[in-house]
């Protein structure tokens, strides 16, 4: 029940700190680029991310430790002294990591950049700003058990989080012709207007390793508040007329699966799953590399009274 109860609110920190950075990497960008700069950019932006999150991860463990029942007090200090220290140098490689000039990783924003070389079309990639204070991890400290654990729960989702502009990062990549072998999520088929005016869209954010060792958080908008609905996962895609809306997951390639169980849409149209190792258990023969599928579907008040997001495809890493 506690694990249970901790990652629901790392995720729900999560949610809203992608959100954050989705909100931020609207703005307007800082001019047009090369596709050899954009490749460079991005590369860089990959290296300082991966520092990043390794430094995450040892605060990470010193969180752990420091939330051990018996820990002595100078224990303590010692081990928020270097957990103070991390926090700097993941600052300061947000700081300096730029290409030409540009920062990429601590103010939000789009570079545009030439899709190929010699291409007269254009691409947005995204700045991003991920230090500490963004991440949420800069106001955490070791010093009570108390602290430390809520420090665990911080430093997760902020881990979380990199992975998330990571995967960001990948697919980027791979608009611009570099294909890293990453896992990675993206939105297909269409989604039509609901009750509430607009068409309901799903997301993702964590992790996409089958590992589960972080959370692959699904996440909807613009869904009818007071509704009830259910996340589903498929292994094949499809887009057929369904109530008023499409059904975007293929059943006639392998079983649809109900991921978790059904829930009542809260105020703002944001429905929240997590998936766990269980949704995996139709599903034998998932592999590294392997496409699933996810729509949301819900109950409305339309002529056929119902209607669905569109479809987030993921492919899973290791």
């Amino acid at each position: 029940m506690l694990e249970s109860r901790r990652r629901t609110a790392a995720s729900t920190l999560t949610l809203a700190l992608a959100l954050a950075l989705m909100a931020g990497a609207a703005a307007a960008g800082p001019g047009d680029f090369r596709h050899a700069d954009g490749v460079g950019m991005l590369g860089a932006q990959r290296e300082g991310l991966a520092r990043i999150r390794a430094k995450s991860h040892e605060r990470l463990e010193l969180a752990r430790r420091a939330s051990s029942m018996g820990v002595p007090s100078e224990s303590r200090e010692l081990l928020d002294e270097r957990f103070q220290d991390l926090l700097k140098e993941m600052d300061w490689i947000a700081q300096s990591t730029t290409y030409e000039g540009l920062t990429l990783l601590d103010l939000p924003g789009t570079a545009t950049i030439q899709l190929a070389p010699g291409s007269s079309d254009c691409v947005d990639v995204h700045l991003v700003d991920v230090r500490g204070t963004t991440l949420g991890v800069d106001a955490t400290d070791l010093l009570t058990l108390a602290n430390a654990r809520d420090a665990a729960i911080k430093e997760e989702t902020a881990i979380d989080l990199l992975i998330w502009v990571e995967q960001q990062n990948c697919g980027e990549h791979a608009l611009l012709g570099v294909d890293l072998g990453c896992p990675r999520a993206d939105s297909y088929c269409d989604s039509t207007a609901n009750s509430t005016g607009a068409p309901a869209t799903i997301f993702g954010a964590g992790s996409l390793a089958l590992s589960l060792e972080e959370p692959l958080l699904l996440y909807t908008q613009h869904c009818p508040p007071g509704r009830p609905g259910w996340f589903l996962m498929a292994s094949g895609a499809t887009q057929l007329p369904f109530g008023d809306g499409y059904l975007c997951l293929d059943r006639n390639v392998g079983p649809v699966v109900v991921v978790g169980s059904m829930q009542v849409v809260p105020p703002g149209g944001m429905a929240i799953g997590l998936i766990s190792e269980e949704a995996f258990e139709g599903f034998p023969t998932l592999q590294p590399g392997s496409t699933r599928y996810f729509q949301f579907l819900f109950r409305d008040s339309g002529e056929m009274r119902s209607n669905a997001t569109d479809g987030l495809r993921v492919t899973f890493g290791a």
